[in-house]
């Protein structure tokens, strides 16, 4: 099901270190990409964060042609907007994540 996944930008630093915990605790442990999905839905800000690129909305599970990714973000400068998908990578023990 796809939705918007709103309030990116205000986030207190108690959310952000829980965020940086299960970040880490993640990482340490066996995974599923839904776990990684599960985080970053509940914490859009990571992307917003670390992301080189900035957006205005962000988006999950969005059927395209191509298949369905991850996180789509669009970005809407006030002339044009742009968009762009973000595809969970899953290694062995890490979780990486790409923007195209």
């Amino acid at each position: 099901m796809v939705s918007k996944i709103n309030n990116i930008e205000k986030v207190s630093f108690k959310r952000r270190q829980e965020a940086l915990n299960n970040f880490r605790d993640l990482l340490n442990s066996d995974t599923k990409e839904s776990d990684w999905q599960r985080l970053f839905d509940d914490n859009p800000f990571i992307f917003s964060e670390t992301l080189s690129v900035k957006f205005d909305g962000l988006f999950n599970q969005v059927p395209l042609a191509s298949g369905i990714p991850d996180y789509v973000f669009v970005r809407n400068n006030g002339f044009e907007s742009s968009s762009g998908i973000v595809r969970l990578i899953l290694t062995l023990k890490n979780c990486y994540f790409s923007e195209f």
